[in-house]
């Protein structure tokens, strides 16, 4: 029984880790060039979504991007370290509090502190900035 509760989180992970929760603009400049803001959880995430986004541009014009600058700032509320500190805890707890506890049980005291704290620290704290011109 502990196997598929391991199976199913990793499932869990791995479908939900595809997922992007990314907020996308795209605004094209007067000069030819197009910039690209993608807010994200995850500072990763962000950067990859602007990426991404300049790329399906660009391929939309039958033409590839070619990249001028990227830049990536953490725009949250909360110290960047004290964030990425309990949202790395909050992970842990999260899957230890679900490993521990029977499947069909209420949520262990550690599982909804570990909840909690990934509530708390979801905001899409990163935006990262492209700026291309797709050639």
């Amino acid at each position: 029984m502990k196997n598929y509760a391991l199976c199913a989180l990793a499932v869990l992970i791995l479908s939900t880790a595809a997922c992007s929760t990314a907020q996308v603009r795209t605004m094209p400049q007067e000069d030819g060039y197009v910039n690209i803001v993608a807010a994200d959880i995850e500072k990763g995430d962000a950067e990859k979504a602007a990426a991404d986004a300049a790329t399906k541009y660009c391929k939309k014009l039958n033409q590839r991007a070619v990249f001028a600058k990227q830049e990536t700032k953490y725009v949250g509320q909360m110290a960047e370290d004290t964030r990425n500190t309990v949202r790395t805890a909050s992970k842990v707890a999260s899957m230890v509090g679900f490993q521990s506890r029977p499947i069909g049980s209420n949520p262990s005291n550690i599982e909804t502190a570990g909840d909690a704290g990934m509530i708390a620290t979801s905001d899409r704290d990163y935006e990262s900035t492209v700026r291309f011109k797709c050639q």
